[in-house]
């Protein structure tokens, strides 16, 4: 079984993540129209996600969708937007802003993608990772492997 350490959700992170997405008009649409069962996992990029091969290779789970957020994409284009920034704060802000438009298309969709995942950590109340939200409804925090984690949710899904 893989048990990760938490790791708190920056606010400021979370926060930010509102504000690009609403800069930039990359609003999250969340367009689910079939009854498939869905698991999104929230964690670090150098968090390993594991498991994944098992519900692909046939293991009695088709049919699941799982989609990993990458909650601290964010931080590391903060820092390519806070390079040389001027001191004072209007100028500081006014070149970041200038920054995130010019982003090309690979950098607008990570930060698209990070924006998203803190969003929807957001919106289900998350407050640290690794975690699992199973169906939008179940929340299993600090596991990484998706077996384990699916016995989880099997548990609480039985009648």
């Amino acid at each position: 079984m893989s048990v990760a350490t938490f790791e708190p959700i920056p606010f400021w992170s979370a926060r930010l993540s509102c504000v690009l997405l609403t800069v930039l008009g990359l609003l999250p649409v969340q367009a689910e129209t079939d009854a498939l069962p869905r698991i999104e996992v929230f964690a670090r990029a150098d968090t390993p996600v594991t498991g994944l091969q098992a519900l692909a290779a046939g293991s009695g789970h088709e049919g699941l969708r799982v989609h990993i957020h990458v909650l601290d994409g964010l931080q590391v284009l903060e820092a390519k937007f806070s390079e040389n920034l001027a001191r004072d704060p209007s100028q500081a802000r006014r070149l970041a802003l200038e920054r995130i438009y010019r982003l090309n298309k690979t950098d607008r969709a990570r930060l698209q993608r990070a924006a998203v995942g803190l969003a929807r950590a957001v919106h289900y109340g998350i407050d640290r990772y690794p975690a699992m939200v199973f169906d939008g409804q179940l929340v299993v925090y600090g596991l990484t492997d998706l077996e384990t984690a699916l016995v989880h949710y099997r548990r609480w899904h039985q009648p």
